[in-house]
């Protein structure tokens, strides 16, 4: 179970497959990670360990490192780090170029091979979606819901706002102000801690977030954009009158999956770059693919 993988756990794991002749050991976050990242490596020579959680992820990287285990490595995602300058300090955990996986995924050209596959008519797009394309209106709502979410994490939760589970749906089309009312009905429901009395003062700081210039890719959260991209995609297809339907994340994810996997464009992120660097500089560079 996830609550009971604790960080010693995690670096126990790495210490049995060094026993059993696994030459090199991957810790990352999520599912997501364990799908994608070990396609650029040769899987015959390498165990990849989720940890559900950066915390656990750092602890049990920081507890191999103190007995000089040096085949491992953790990758993170980056998350608001590179917005409020947090720098991660261990020199064999590696974060994503940009907010996260999902990200990384969407903001490459992967996104366009998708609509031009899947949307047939690209003057229906824009009617559809007020005259936004795809990307241009998954990346404005993520946009919005960013802000909030950067807001409860700058204020470490003192507003109680939940994400998790959003109504992505009904987002569509809204005006912004529906948009962060579904977030606040969200929350109400999910934390009795959340009071509707902040109402002002959250709406307050959310206006002086929403004109920051902050990198679009650094600050979206890719869990939304690919929730939003269902939506806003099948709200197309049915404008269209297409048969096409992705029944759920999981499908869209794994048509996004497979081309990112068969493209080239994670080659080109610096993340790769930098882990290649330090396989080089550790011997262990023929474990890429």
């Amino acid at each position: 179970m996830r609550s009971d993988l604790t960080a010693d756990r995690l670096a126990n794991a790495v210490r049995m497959r060094r026993s059993e002749e696994t030459i090199f050991s991957f810790i990352v976050e999520g599912n997501l990670d364990l799908k994608i990242y070990p396609s650029f490596f040769k899987k015959d020579q390498v165990h990849v360990q989720p940890s559900f959680g950066y915390e656990k992820l750092l602890d049990a990287i920081t507890i191999l490192n103190r007995e000089k285990i040096d085949s491992v490595l953790g990758i993170i995602d980056k998350d608001f780090r590179e917005i409020t300058n947090e720098k991660i300090e261990i020199d064999n955990v590696f974060l994503t170029d940009f907010h996260d996986l999902e990200t990384m995924i969407l903001g490459s050209p992967v996104l366009d091979l998708f609509k031009d596959v899947y949307i047939q008519k690209e003057d229906k797009v824009k009617e559809t979606l007020n005259g936004y394309s795809i990307k241009e209106y998954i990346f404005y709502v993520a946009r919005v819901i960013a802000s909030f979410r950067y807001l409860n994490y700058i204020e470490k939760d003192n507003f109680g706002l939940r994400f998790n589970d959003l109504n992505y749906k009904k987002m569509i089309n809204s005006p912004e102000n529906r948009i962060y009312e579904l977030i606040f009905d969200h929350s109400r429901n999910e934390n009795d801690k959340f009071e509707m009395s902040n109402y002002d003062e959250i709406i307050e700081e959310y206006e002086k977030i929403k004109v920051k210039d902050f990198d679009i890719l650094q600050f979206v959260n890719g869990h939304d954009l690919m929730h939003l991209l269902l939506h806003t995609t099948n709200l197309v297809l049915r404008k269209e009158n297409s048969d096409e339907k992705f029944n759920s994340v999981k499908d869209l994810e794994r048509v996004l999956e497979l081309a990112y996997i068969s493209s080239h464009f994670f080659y080109e992120t610096d993340m790769f770059k930098e882990i290649k660097n330090y396989l080089d500089y550790t011997g262990y560079e023929h474990i890429l693919q």
